[in-house]
Order: C-alpha cells, then structure tokens, then sequence
C-alpha cells in the first residue's frame, strides 16, 4: 500500500515538530518524535547519538545560543508503514545579529508507530557548518 496523502501531510508535520521541539528545548515533544530505537548519525562529525544521549539533545537549561532548524524541500517515499524522506535544512542562531551557522541535508527512514510516524533512523549530511559551531558540536556529550 503506497502512502497516502495524509502520511504525507503527516511526515512533513513530523519534520516541524522535530525542529520546534528541538529548538525549544521541549524535551518531552523531541522525545516524541523519535522511536525507541532512534538513531541520529551525523556523518561529518562521526557522530552516532542513541538513547538517552538523544534525548539529552533537547533538554532545557542547554548553554547553546537559542536556534532555529529551517527543513525544506521534502522528498517523501514509502508504503505501509515505513518511508524515507530527504530535506535540506538550514540552521540560523539567533545571535543579535542571527546568523546561519548550518547548510545541510537529512535522510530520514521513518516508521508508523502505534498510528503516529516516528524518526528511525535520521542521517545529518553537512555541506557547510560555522567553524564555531563544529567546536560546540564536537564538545558535546553524545
């Protein structure tokens, strides 16, 4: 069965929801956007965040300067209950004045879980990123 265009609606909605809560540090809602399992890999970083080390990403009281992720271009495949999805995201600081710090994109194999779609597995491809940034990047606990 080929997804509908409500999954669609759906999983674009889940990218919107990934990026709020991230950004407002809402961690409950970033917990719920991810399955159990859910992997973020950032390949230029080497990075490979599970568990709870996932959901610290989103937990409030974070140093970092507040952000925006900006996803786009969405490229949405599948059926039944499994889809991949690639965008591009950029991602602006809220510095005075903001700033982008990221260019990039995501490759995202997604899963239906008990009706809702959830991140499995969520691939960060850098094409450009603010050498502070990186720093801070690197610096984290993941």
């Amino acid at each position: 069965m080929s997804l509908t265009a409500q999954d669609r609606a759906e999983i674009q909605n889940l990218a919107g929801r990934y990026s709020q809560a991230l950004d407002d540090r809402d961690a409950e809602a970033w917990a719920s956007v991810w399955t159990d399992a859910g992997v973020m890999e950032m390949v230029s970083q080497e990075r490979w965040i599970t568990g709870e080390a996932l959901r610290a990403l989103a937990a409030p009281g974070d140093s970092t300067p507040q952000a925006r992720h900006m996803p786009s271009t969405f490229v949405i495949d599948g059926n039944g209950d499994e889809a991949t999805m690639s965008s591009y995201v950029t991602v602006v600081r809220c510095d005075d004045p903001a700033k982008i710090v990221f260019q990039g994109r995501y490759q995202d194999q997604i899963q239906r879980v008990d009706g809702a779609w959830k991140l499995a597995h969520r691939t960060i491809l850098t094409d450009w990123i603010e050498p502070e940034t990186a720093k801070q990047v690197q610096a984290t606990d993941a």
